[in-house]
């Protein structure tokens, strides 16, 4: 159950380690904020953010099972899909 609450006991914010920061919504689980991650806590293979630099074979967001796989930066505004670590 969350240690900080906003506006109802089982909806806010709480550490869940050291470097885990969990938000609970309606006292599930939603999302997690890692020490280099943003995810969505409870759907397998969610979406994530990486605190990375995002390059042509680097994904900024990607898959949380394939970190290699994802969208990255080829150049000034453009983007580049990565699949494998290749664009």
């Amino acid at each position: 159950s969350p240690r900080l609450a906003f506006g109802d006991g089982n909806t806010g914010l709480f550490e869940n380690g050291d470097n885990d920061l969990y938000v609970t919504v309606g006292g599930t689980q939603s999302f997690v904020f890692e020490e280099n991650a943003f995810y969505g806590a409870n759907a397998t293979g969610a979406k994530m953010r990486g605190n990375i630099a995002a390059a042509a074979t680097t994904a900024s967001f990607c898959f949380n099972s394939d970190s290699d796989t994802g969208v990255g930066r080829a150049a000034a505004d453009e983007l580049s899909l990565i699949a494998g670590g290749d664009r």
